[in-house]
This record gives C-alpha cells, sequence and structure tokens, in this order.
C-alpha cells in the first residue's frame, strides 16, 4: 500500500509570542530560557527589548501547546501568551540526492551476481523508510561559473553584518558580556569583550570603496573602559584622584593621549570624543587646571606634562575624526595658545620638565592643522576670525627663513593687510636689518602671546648686538667701557645683574664698580655650554592681564558645562552590562548557536531510531538522508517476511519459481518473456517484503501476539521451522541451505552472455551458527543499549548535580554582591553625611573668615578715616598759624613803617632837631634796628 509523501519544503512552525514580559527576562537571558524550557524542548528564543516581547519556537507541537496553556505568569507578574503564525523561519533548501549505494543498471546487477557465486542476488534493502538521522548541513563547493564577456554586471548584494555561525572565540566573547562584574578588573574585562564583538561586527560589515571617518559617540571626557584601564593599571593622575587619593573621580577623569603604532587598532566610535565633548573637556582644563600654575604649591612639572597629554589627546580625537569645523579650529587654535605661554613662562625649567625643543614641535603640528583646516574652510565659503592672528603666529616662528615670506605673499589681501600679520613683517624687518633696539621697542609695545614668541630670539639679537658694539666700540690699541645700565635699557635685560652674566658668559668683563662692560674683543668668546634664558618678567610677563585659562581661550571663558555632567556607566546596578544593539545583534547570532548546538547535543544523545513503524512507499529514494525511500526488490510472496520469524513457512523455491519473483508468474530473471519483466521491477499486486499492510507487520516492528523481533532473544530461528498460514508444516532447513534444483539458479535456463553454462554450486550456510550469533549479537546490542541508558541517566544526574553547584554559588555571590552592595550604600550614605558636615563646618569657617574680614576691613576704614580727620585737622592748625605769622609779621612791618614816617614828618615840620633820647638810648635804638629782620 502506498503512503502519500508530504510535499517538499513545508515546515511546520511551533511559535509561540509573550508580550508584555517581566523586565528581568532582558536583563538575564538565560532566566527568560530557563521558564521556557520548562514547558519543552526550546529551538531558540528571540528577544526584542522595545516592545517587550518575545519571540520562543519549540521543536514539536506538544511542547509549543503546553507553553500556551501553563506560561503566563512568573514571580507575580502576569504576562499575555499566545501563538505566532505570522513569524516565518527561512530554512535552507536541501537537494535531494539518489542513494549512491545503488546502481539501477540491469547488466551490471548481473554481473556482479555472477562473481558472486549465488543462485540469486544476496544484496537486500533492510531500510524499510529513511533512517531519523538528523541532516548536517554540509558546505559544497560550489562549481565555478565563468561569466561571458557580453555579460552585463549584475548589482552585487550588501553582505550581511552578522554571520549565521559564529567561532568559538566569538562564542567565548559572548560569555564574557554576560558575565556579572562584581570587581573594576572585571568591568574593564566586559568591555573589552565587547569591543572586540564590535569590531567583528565592523570587519564584516566595512567595505574599502565606501569607508568614512568615524564619528565619535563618547560622551565624557574620558571613555569608560580607558577609565576603568588607568584605575586597573594605577595610572591616576593627580587631578583625576578622588577625595583622600583612593581611586578615580570619574568626573574628573580626561582622556589620556595614547601614542600612535602600527599594530594599533582603528578606534570604536565609543572611544572617540565628538566636537561637543571636546568643548567641554578643554573648558574644563581652562576652568580648573591652567589657573593651578600660579599657585605657589603646584608641581609645575606635573601641572605642564598633564595639560600636555590632555590637550595631545585632544587633538588626537580631531585627527582621527577628520574633524574641520568652527568648534574644532577654536579647540586645534587653543592647544596652540597653550604652548606659545608655556614656552615662556616655563623657559627657566630644568629639560626633564620642559623641553623647548619638543613644545615647539607640538606648536608647529597646531599650526601646521590650522593651515589644512582654515583652506579646507575656505574652500566652503567659511572664514576664520582668529586665522589673522595665526598666520602672525607662523610668520613668527619663522622669522630666520628668508623663503618663508613667499608664503605670506600666497595670502589673501585682507589677511597681509590686517594689523597681526603687517606687525610680524616689521620684526622679521628689525631682525634682517640687525636694528636691535627696534626689535625690543616693537617687543615692548606688542601683545603677550606675540612677546611669549619673540622671546626665542632674545638671546640671538642681543649676541648680534654684543659684537656689533665690540665692532663698533673697540679700538686697536686701548680697551673701551661701556655703561651697564644703558645696555641693559636697550637690550631689555631684566636687570643689572642679568646684564653682567650675560655678557660674562661669552668672556667679556667689567671694571671694578662693575657698572660698566669692557669692550675687549679678543676675548669675546662663545660659552662651553648654551646660555640658559631666564623668565622675562618685566618684559613677556608683564603684558599678562587676565588668568591663564582666558590667555588661551583668546576670550572670556565659556560656561562651566562639565559641572552639570553625568559620566556614562553602561553596567546596571547588579552589575551586568547594558548591551548596546551592536552587541546585541551578535549576542542573538551567538545564542542560535549555542541552540542549534544543544539540539545536535541532544539527538547525538538519542538512541538511533532504526525501528520504525513508518510505511515505505515504492516511489521513495534510497539515499539515506533523504525523506523517503524507494524499494528495489518486490515481495515473492504476500503477507511473507523472510528474515522475521512469523507464523507462516517460508518454503523453498521449485525450480520454475523465484524468491523475488511475483506470485503467479514462473519466469527468469533474465528472461525475455512476454511481459519483459525485470526481477526488480515492482509488482502490481504484490507489496514490498519490508512494506507492511493490514494483514502483516515490518521486520523493524515489534510483532502481534506470540511473534518476536529479529534482534530478540526469541527461541525460534529465523530460518528454522515455522508454521505457514494453512497450518501445513515445511523443512527445518534455512532458505539458503539447500540448493535449488538444477534450472533454479538464475543462469538456469539461459546464460545473459549466451551458451549453456553449468550452475554453480551455492555456499552452504549453517544454521546454527547463524542463529547463535544473531543471539550474542543481540545480547550485545541489548547490553550496549543498556549501558548507553545508564551512561546518559549518570551524565544527566551529573549535570543537575553541576547545574545545583553552580546555582548554589550564583545566590552566594549575589547574596554577598548584596551585601556588599548594601554596605556600599551605607558607606555611601555615611560620606554624604561626612561630606555635608564637613562642608557645613568649611561654610562657617568661611562665613567667620568673612565675618573677621569684614569687620577688619570696616576697623581700617574707621581708622584710616580717623587718620585722615586728624592730619586734616593738624594741617589746618599749622595752615592757620602760618597765616597767623605772617600776619604779625606784616602788622610788625607796618607799623614801624608808619612809625618812621611819623618821625621823618616830625622832623621836617620842625626847624631844628632836638633829640628826646639820651645817647645812651640812641645806640640801644640802633642796635635794634639792625637786629630786626629786613
Amino acid at each position: 500500500m502506498d503512503v502519500d509523501e508530504e510535499p517538499a519544503g513545508k515546515f511546520d512552525s511551533f511559535i509561540i509570542k509573550a508580550t508584555n514580559v517581566p523586565l528581568e527576562f532582558f536583563q538575564n537571558r538565560d532566566v527568560a530560557k530557563r521558564y521556557f524550557r520548562r514547558f519543552g524542548k526550546v529551538k531558540l528564543v528571540m528577544f526584542k527589548p522595545k516592545r517587550f516581547t518575545l519571540l520562543i519556537e519549540y521543536a514539536n507541537e506538544d511542547s509549543m501547546l503546553n507553553a500556551l496553556d501553563v506560561a503566563g505568569e512568573y514571580n507575580g507578574h502576569v504576562f499575555k501568551v499566545t501563538r505566532d503564525t505570522e513569524t516565518v523561519l527561512k530554512k535552507k533548501k536541501t537537494k535531494k540526492n539518489p542513494d549512491p549505494d545503488w546502481t539501477d543498471d540491469p547488466d551490471v546487477k548481473a554481473e556482479l551476481e555472477a562473481m558472486g557465486a549465488f543462485g540469486v542476488a544476496r544484496t537486500y534493502d533492510l531500510r524499510s523508510e529513511a533512517m531519523s538521522v538528523d541532516p548536517v548541513e554540509v558546505t559544497k563547493n560550489k562549481p565555478r561559473r565563468w561569466k561571458s564577456a557580453s555579460a552585463s554586471p549584475k548589482p552585487q548584494k550588501k553582505k550581511t553584518v552578522i554571520r549565521e555561525s559564529i567561532s568559538a572565540e566569538h562564542s567565548e566573547l559572548v560569555h564574557i558580556v554576560r558575565q556579572q562584574a562584581l570587581s573594576i578588573e572585571d568591568k574593564f574585562k566586559i568591555l573589552d569583550a565587547r569591543d572586540k564583538l564590535i569590531r567583528i561586527k565592523l570587519k564584516n560589515s566595512i567595505e574599502l570603496s565606501k569607508t568614512t571617518a568615524t564619528v565619535g559617540t563618547c560622551p565624557d571626557m574620558c571613555p569608560e573602559k580607558e577609565r576603568l584601564m588607568r584605575e586597573t593599571q594605577h595610572q591616576v593622575a593627580l587631578y583625576e584622584q578622588a577625595e583622600g587619593g583612593k581611586g578615580m573621580n570619574a568626573r574628573l577623569a580626561v582622556k589620556q593621549y595614547s601614542r600612535s603604532s602600527a599594530d594599533q587598532e582603528a578606534p570604536l566610535p565609543q572611544e572617540l570624543r565628538p566636537v561637543s565633548v571636546l568643548q567641554m573637556t578643554m573648558g574644563y582644563l581652562m576652568h580648573r587646571i591652567m589657573n593651578l600654575c600660579d599657585s605657589p604649591d603646584v608641581n609645575i612639572a606635573e601641572w605642564y606634562h598633564f595639560l600636555w597629554d590632555r590637550t595631545r589627546g585632544i587633538r588626537k580625537d580631531i585627527t582621527q575624526q577628520e574633524l574641520c569645523c568652527q568648534g574644532s579650529v577654536a579647540l586645534v587654535e587653543q592647544c596652540a595658545r597653550f604652548h606659545i605661554f608655556c614656552s615662556a613662562r616655563l623657559v627657566s625649567e630644568d629639560p626633564s620638565v620642559f623641553d623647548q625643543k619638543i613644545n615647539t614641535e607640538n606648536l608647529t603640528k597646531c599650526l601646521q592643522t590650522l593651515k589644512y583646516m582654515y583652506h579646507d574652510l575656505q574652500l566652503k565659503g567659511e572664514s576664520c576670525k582668529n586665522e589673522p592672528e595665526f598666520r602672525a603666529y607662523i610668520i613668527l616662528l619663522n622669522l630666520n627663513d628668508g623663503n618663508f615670506m613667499w608664503e605670506v605673499q600666497q595670502l589673501r589681501k585682507e589677511i597681509q593687510q590686517s594689523k597681526e600679520v603687517k606687525f610680524a613683517l616689521e620684526v622679521h624687518s628689525s631682525l634682517d636689518k640687525r636694528n636691535y633696539v627696534k626689535f625690543f621697542k616693537l617687543v615692548n609695545s606688542t601683545t603677550h602671546l606675540n612677546a611669549c614668541i619673540l622671546m626665542r630670539y632674545f638671546i640671538q639679537v642681543r649676541l648680534s648686538a654684543i659684537k656689533t658694539l665690540l665692532k663698533s666700540y673697540s679700538p686697536r690699541v686701548s680697551q673701551t667701557s661701556f655703561p651697564v645700565s644703558h645696555l641693559t635699557k636697550i637690550l631689555a635685560f631684566e636687570s643689572l645683574e642679568s646684564t653682567i652674566e650675560f655678557v660674562e658668559s661669552y668672556g667679556l668683563t667689567t671694571n671694578i664698580e662693575r657698572n660698566r662692560i669692557i669692550l675687549d674683543k679678543p676675548s669675546f668668546s662663545d660659552p662651553e655650554y648654551p646660555y640658559v634664558l631666564d623668565r622675562a618678567i618685566n618684559l613677556v610677563e608683564s603684558k599678562r592681564n587676565s588668568s591663564i585659562g582666558e590667555v588661551v581661550c583668546g576670550r572670556e571663558l565659556p560656561p562651566k558645562t562639565y559641572e552639570n555632567h553625568v559620566p556614562q556607566d553602561s553596567f546596571d546596578e547588579e552589575g551586568y552590562l547594558t548591551v548596546t544593539p551592536d552587541v546585541d545583534e551578535v549576542d542573538s547570532v551567538a545564542k542560535k548557536e549555542e541552540t542549534k548546538i544543544e539540539e545536535q547535543k541532544e539527538k547525538i544523545d538519542d538512541p538511533p531510531k532504526i525501528l520504525s513503524s513508518r510505511i515505505a512507499s515504492p516511489n521513495r529514494s534510497q539515499n539515506i538522508f533523504a525523506p523517503s525511500v524507494q524499494k528495489i526488490f518486490t515481495p515473492a510472496i504476500q503477507n511473507q517476511n523472510v528474515f522475521a520469524p512469523v507464523s507462516q513457512s517460508v518454503s523453498v523455491p521449485s525450480p520454475s519459481q523465484n524468491i523475488f519473483a511475483p506470485v503467479g508468474q514462473n519466469q527468469k530473471i533474465f528472461g525475455t518473456g512476454s511481459q519483459n519483466e525485470n526481477v526488480f521491477a515492482l509488482a502490481k499486486q504484490s507489496d514490498s517484503i519490508f512494506g507492511k499492510d493490514s494483514a502483516a507487520k515490518s521486520a523493524f516492528t515489534k510483532p502481534e501476539k506470540t511473534e518476536q523481533s529479529v534482534f530478540g532473544k526469541g527461541e525460534k530461528s529465523v530460518f528454522g521451522k515455522t508454521e505457514t498460514d494453512s497450518g501445513e508444516m515445511s523443512s527445518t532447513k534455512s532458505l539458503w541451505a539447500t540448493p535449488p534444483a538444477a534450472r533454479s539458479g538464475i543462469f538456469g535456463q539461459k546464460n545473459i552472455f549466451g551458451g549453456e553454462i553449468v550452475p554453480s554450486t551455492p555456499l552452504i550456510v549453517e544454521t546454527p551458527k547463524l542463529e547463535v550469533t544473531r543471539s550474542v549479537q543481540a545480547e550485545v546490542d541489548e547490553k550496549r543499549v543498556e549501558e548507553e541508558s545508564k551512561r546518559r541517566r549518570d551524565e544527566e544526574a551529573k549535570r543537575k548535580k553541576e547545574e545545583e553547584i553552580k546555582r548554589e554559588e550564583l545566590k552566594k555571590r549575589l547574596e554577598q554582591e548584596r551585601k556588599r552592595l548594601e554596605e556600599a550604600k551605607a558607606l555611601a550614605v555615611k560620606k554624604k553625611m561626612i561630606e555635608e558636615q564637613q562642608k557645613r563646618i568649611q561654610q562657617e569657617r568661611r562665613k567667620n573668615v568673612e565675618i573677621k574680614a569684614a569687620v577688619s576691613n570696616l576697623i581700617d576704614e574707621l581708622l584710616s578715616s580717623v587718620e585722615e580727620e586728624v592730619k586734616r585737622v593738624t594741617l589746618g592748625e599749622i595752615s592757620r598759624r602760618m597765616r597767623e605769622r605772617r600776619l604779625r609779621r606784616v602788622i610788625a612791618k607796618w607799623r614801624e613803617n608808619t612809625r618812621r614816617k611819623r618821625k621823618r614828618k616830625a622832623i621836617d615840620f620842625n626847624p631844628s632837631w632836638c633829640s628826646t633820647m639820651t645817647v645812651r638810648e640812641e645806640a640801644e635804638e640802633g642796635t635794634r634796628g639792625d637786629k630786626r629782620p629786613k
């Protein structure tokens, strides 16, 4: 009886949809998998966090129905479970190949039978149907198909981002990402694995022809992974440490500069900072770090190296992202101003602290980058307001290069006519003409940053001036001296001592009073070690009338946006990584791979499915891996199985009968009868000897009543004495023990190759030995099955025990983590209370200091006002006395003059003069008159 074959390509999907599921299913996906595995074998679980939905595919319908009936509640949270009929999973099409073990050519079959020395063919198909072996995906090399020259190129399809199968290394990375982080080292390890997974995804999706610059997405001043790495490696700078010097304060951390190398991988987007974050970082440095240079208790070496490293990191982020906008230009300009300021402020520091050559190289790189940015923005139609300033800086750095002026002539007219560029050209002219007086006058009249750049030429100009003075003032015979004070003035030295130190380093001397320099031309020589320039406080640093941050910024400082910024944390409260979309995609592929591996393991552990009651169809293929089997042999007798000990007798075929020929026909296997039927053709009215109908069972299924299986421990032999349906007894000899008649062989009547042949004598098979062998083999198979089942039970028990141990360990770790979090929370609360208390104490102290300062200022003001009043009164009294003194003098003189006039008048009106005084009185009067003030 034929059975209809299932249509090819038809797959039953057993998928359910769970909506409004608990959040724990997404936080820990193993929880969701364990929950749905309770209802049956799960093939795949698809997570959709945005919709709070899960798609679960089961292996069979019973598991799906069980989940639909029972699932829907987890820890008090009720969610909806329905069957999903919309989702269709794509499955690979398998090509049905014919069984390569069987050849359908009759000539080949006849030749094989003749070589086997048997009367009939001894080849049997023991498979009543295709074996239940899972199809193994084998990747075959496709034949190369050469394209014709006239064929038009087809559009290429985009490659998938993630492959459908991942390697063991990728699976290990996914396993690391799913772990719980209990320490800083664990967090760094998980983030490192996450970045490796993202790099794998990017490598698969990148096309070299369409590569673009990486766009940064890091929201912090320092990426989270770098913070964890530097904290584990103890690379925390002084300005990034938390209170007490323990660990790193994430709010103060700034990305460190990393030197590029050949084996260094390209940075990921989360490792690069966009322009807005770079501006926030530079604002933090200008507000909080740069102004510390003026503090006496600050280590200038740590200050400079920290700022140099962090500004270099900013410039590297700009370069790696290929940024060219107004914001990036402003950042590079600020980096250049920082190096210009340091060239004058740190000029006297030790070379281990500050190297002028390295600082100049960094400044040159900044200015070179600005040149390219100005050019690119000009092509876009944008202009930068600070371009003349930095074009002038470029000129001032190249005053000794005469060919550099050609580049100046290529600038735009408005740049050439700007006051900054004009000043730079004047300085170049004075230096070229060796006019040292004009040079230092220009330095004295310029801005602070221009003076900082020109400070590198001070030794050159002063040395040229000394040589000029030696040529001008040194005669051939005698020596000439020059005033130290005048030389200090024209060469802009800081003091007389610095002037004397400079000339003495070149071999010149001074007089005994050290106020004049002896211009001795033969004694002039270059020093053994270069002269080290000291800070120019009066000439250069005195020009700075704002903070260092404002000098570097070039304007007023921007708002403090960094104060309200909260650093990124990729881990939740339990220490699990918050999965990003990129990692989620790789994670889903890894979970599919794990599900497939688990299914393969389960199928391998299952016993081979040899016994089956499925009805064989004559139209099925003979390939053991194909879904259907095609029968080769036709039955000799209906309702009869040759190998099974059924309640029928297997009689020896007569000379005119073949066991493989249809009943009621006496034909040769290779004869040329009227019907032209082959011995291997299908019988029209009979079934396969391995098929089954309503009256007979398959040879590999359990027979009904008292019949026993071929592989069982039956007492009856397969070929022993049996009863037929009619109750007649046949011979106890085996079917193969007694040879048939002379004409019962396959070549009995006629040789297919022509001529008569003598029939060959078939081999005699001893039935008892075969029965013993089969019984022993059955016992061995049964024992093996028992051992295999026992081994599986032991492995299952061992696996459950290991899972229980892991579960207990996980509980312990979770409990420890909970306690640690509680302790940390309590410690944080306590620390916060202490900080608040300290803040209150500091506020009280600050208030007391302010009160004391206010009282002191008030007292000082009162005292000063009283003192002023006393001075005013005293001065008024002195002024009054002076006026009275002058008035008395004037009155006395007036009286004297009046008295003299009266006396003269009296003498004039008296004809004779009579003295009214004696001679003595007149003498005394004359003496007093001489002593009076005139």
